[in-house]
């Protein structure tokens, strides 16, 4: 994007950059919120917390794959939504 510039690249490419930037915050949020609960409910031995915590990142990790293949679809075919 920085050869073209932003205003000039395809829609697919802004696409793209958007899904990546989205999933990496579903990352973060994965990595400092909800991997933290899962690690303190098991070291305390809370089962139902810990497994809150892993329901909630079994849930984010199956947005990001989501995410994830529509991103390679799109750029697969350039497809623009």
């Amino acid at each position: 994007m920085l050869n073209v510039g932003f205003a000039n690249a395809p829609l697919h490419w802004h696409v793209m950059l958007s899904s990546g930037l989205v999933m990496t915050i579903i990352f973060v949020d994965i990595a400092l919120r909800h991997l933290v609960r899962l690690q303190a409910g098991v070291a305390a031995q809370d089962w139902p917390v810990a497994g809150a915590a892993m329901n909630a990142i079994r849930q984010r990790v199956a947005l990001n794959l989501g995410l994830g293949v529509a991103t390679v679809a799109v750029a697969c075919f350039g497809v623009g939504f």
